[in-house]
């Protein structure tokens, strides 16, 4: 569809079948970097959800073990991003 130059199709297509990085793709051809940008967005939260989500299962699953490992090897990190993980994760073991 796409090499046929039928991007409506090919667009239609993506959006069933759930495929957001051919979409983004088709948005980027067609100049709607505005999609483009929302579709990464959504791709970005659900990847963060599912992140989340297995940190907590796991935090739960090996007890206070786990979350002193990870929080010690993320705090001795030089990186912000790391400290962000040992917070969040500090926030939801001990909010239980």
């Amino acid at each position: 569809m796409e090499s046929c130059g039928e991007m409506e199709i090919a667009k239609n297509f993506y959006e069933t079948s759930k495929d957001y990085l051919s979409l983004a793709r088709i948005y980027c051809y067609t100049d709607q970097v505005d999609k483009v940008i929302l579709v990464v967005v959504v791709v970005v939260v659900v990847v963060v959800v599912v992140v989340v989500v297995v940190v907590v299962v796991a935090a739960a699953a090996v007890g206070n073990n786990f979350h002193e490992f990870v929080v010690g090897h993320c705090l001795h990190k030089n990186d912000c991003r790391f400290k962000l993980w040992a917070i969040l994760l500090c926030y939801v073991c001990h909010s239980q």
